[in-house]
């Protein structure tokens, strides 16, 4: 039986290729076209601290972002890149807070509330209004890189 033995440059020349293939160019690979987006959420002209931002695209992985103590949030896209699926998303919002009861009671609805210094109302008719993807009025369609979005929930 014979065995062939390859020289070492037909060896290279298949697999270099190959592994080139593989590692592709340094892109970013399967992620799609992404804008940085930041912006400030207000209630009635004042800044909302400690929401969680969420930039839902008609297709694909979301975004997130929380608001800082002045109201200015900087969306997220994963843990190598900041900003927003670029086209068409539903905006919503959530408390960042949590309780136990996960806001059942009215004691916990009022941490929720002060931890993001507004009132329980206030807390509870922007939840109500933009807490749900499905319900939410907001959504924009980001077309440039940066863009601004600010966020008046009134």
């Amino acid at each position: 039986m014979r065995h062939w033995i390859t020289p070492p440059r037909l060896n290279a020349s298949l697999v270099l290729p190959l592994l080139l293939t593989f590692v592709g160019c340094g892109g970013r690979g399967d992620t799609p076209e992404i804008a940085r987006v930041t912006g400030t959420v207000t209630r009635n002209g004042k800044p909302v601290p400690n929401l969680m931002v969420n930039f839902m695209p008609e297709a694909g992985r979301p975004s997130w972002g929380k608001t800082d103590e002045t109201g200015h949030y900087e969306m997220v896209y994963d843990e190598n890149y900041k900003g927003v699926k670029m086209g068409r998303s539903k905006v919503y919002v959530l408390s960042s807070q949590a309780t136990i009861d996960g806001g059942a009671s009215k004691k916990s609805k009022a941490a929720l509330a002060a931890g993001s210094g507004i009132s329980p109302a206030d807390m509870r008719d922007i939840l109500q209004k933009y807490g749900r993807e499905e319900s939410t009025p907001l959504s924009f369609d980001v077309k440039k890189d940066p863009e601004v979005i600010d966020l008046k929930l009134d």
